[in-house]
């Protein structure tokens, strides 16, 4: 049914495409025909007056303008569960058993905590954090209920909800000798940040070495602190010391990562509502900076090939 100068059916085969990278696929997902859902962004991208999508060989990508659609209608999608939770005046108790990488723990969870209480004061949450293959089994094992968790771009382990940029942090002097190998702080093996770190040095032929390792974020930023060596973080774990520009420094881009949020597949009412909850919150926690994902294509099957 259209509802402005949008028809919101025609925008979830958009959000549909966005996920699979294909109309094809998207057209099977849907029920539809491939040639049904050309029609569909023809008169998607008729009431926008955009062009929404492009083809890059075998793969279908979304363009600037809609990548912007795809966000504004989350947002907007948001917004309407943010109305009916707030007329139907529902009260929750129980408990979630929530599970995220552990730098969200110094970002997002204070403004999740604060929307808790307001929301559903009588709702008990119990937070595990660590790395994203941790939180993935415990999850599929019916030990916590909801995964806050990071992945490469494009890797579907859940609802993408942003990306970030990765970034080198750490101590300009460190990197003055340019014949030194660079002092790496990072987590242990196998992790996806260290994992993109070495693949980038891999691929700039640059010389490292691992000085420190450690699986907890607050003893990796004390040892960049003290200048033990050079790390990796990004805006959605908060300020780091010491960022550093990539082109200034002669460093490799470390390219983006993407943080999703994965529900147990048999879920009470009150862990889908913290869901909903968690989700609205992280987005207008991160309106200042928060761009979409990058549109990519996405593996058949849900792969997990890194831990975090």
């Amino acid at each position: 049914m259209a509802t402005g100068i949008l028809d919101y059916e025609l925008v979830r085969t958009l959000i549909t495409i966005s996920e699979t990278g294909s109309f094809t696929t998207t057209g099977q997902q849907l029920g539809l025909t491939q040639q049904a859902i050309s029609a569909q962004i023809k008169r998607l991208e008729a009431m926008v007056g955009r062009r929404l999508t492009e083809r890059r060989g075998q793969k279908s990508f979304l363009t600037p303008d809609g990548a912007a659609l795809v966000a504004f209608a989350h947002e907007a999608m948001l917004m309407e569960e943010r109305v009916r939770r707030h007329f139907a005046s529902v009260t929750l108790a129980g408990r979630v058993r929530l599970g995220l990488v552990e730098g969200f723990a110094f970002t997002i969870l204070p403004a999740v905590l604060a929307a808790l209480r307001q929301e559903y004061p009588d709702l008990e949450l119990i937070v595990e954090t660590g790395r994203t293959e941790l939180l993935l089994t415990l999850l599929d094992a019916g030990k916590i209920d909801v995964v806050l968790g990071a992945q490469r771009p494009g890797e579907n382990l859940g609802d993408t909800l942003f990306s970030d940029r990765l970034r080198w942090v750490g101590d300009s002097v460190l990197l003055q000798d340019s014949g030194r190998p660079l002092p790496l702080v990072t987590l242990p093996a196998p992790s996806l940040v260290r994992s993109l770190t070495i693949e980038a040095l891999a691929r700039s032929s640059r010389s490292f070495a691992i000085i420190f390792e450690s699986a907890s974020y607050g003893s990796r930023q004390a040892a960049i602190v003290a200048g033990l060596g050079i790390g990796t973080s990004c805006r959605a774990f908060g300020d780091a010391p010491g960022s550093l520009s990539d082109e200034e420094q002669n460093l490799p881009p470390l390219g983006d990562i993407e943080f999703f949020l994965r529900i147990a597949g048999i879920a009470s009412m009150h862990v889908k509502n913290f869901t909903a909850l968690l989700q609205e919150t992280i987005i207008d926690d991160r309106r200042g900076w928060y761009r979409p994902g990058p549109v990519v294509e996405r593996p058949a099957s849900e792969s997990r090939r890194h831990t975090r």
